[in-house]
């Protein structure tokens, strides 16, 4: 969202089984990147986006942390332009496991994706139903408002609907 101007419009979500009963979750973006921004901790693209969430580059890593410590993937593929991250859970000889990953080149793309498998269909369904808790224009939170300007939109909803609050396209 952050990194695709505010917006999940163009975003590309795709699901496809596999043969061994996992699904290949891929999610596209239209942005670039450079690799930095998917390694470093302290780097980030959003550092001067003022509407942005974050922007000390820790969001994508907990994310990844996340889907290989919570969600049963077992390598996650982050690519942009003209390489790829695939970040794995490695023992670190001390009893732990931690984050570790391995930066290839590739054919360059226009664009950026995260590449998963998962078993957890729940999580697949959240992850869903989760795109209309941000800004895109398909989101009926944001469809013809009752008051707007630069600052501020308000719809009227009724009165057995639970209502939303946005800050910068983003659901609280």
């Amino acid at each position: 969202y952050d990194g695709h101007g505010q917006t999940l419009g163009g975003i590309k979500f795709n699901v496809t089984p596999t043969k061994n009963g996992k699904y290949t979750v891929r999610i596209e973006g239209k942005s670039t990147f450079s690799p930095d921004k998917a390694i470093l901790l302290g780097e980030s693209s959003k550092r001067y986006n003022d509407k942005a969430a974050g922007n000390y580059g820790e969001g994508l890593k907990m994310v990844v942390l996340k889907l290989l410590k919570e969600k049963g993937a077992e390598n996650v593929d982050i690519a942009s332009a003209n390489w790829n991250v695939n970040w794995q859970l490695q023992d670190s000889g001390l009893g732990k496991k931690v984050l570790a990953y391995k930066l290839d080149e590739v054919p360059e793309f226009d664009g950026n994706y995260i590449q998963f498998d998962t078993d957890n269909v729940d999580f697949i369904k959240a992850i869903i139903n989760s795109f209309d808790r941000f800004y895109h224009y398909n989101n009926p939170a944001f469809k013809c408002p009752d008051f707007e300007n630069d600052m501020l939109a308000m719809k009227l909803i009724d009165e057995q609907d639970d209502g939303k609050f946005f800050i910068n396209g983003q659901a609280f």
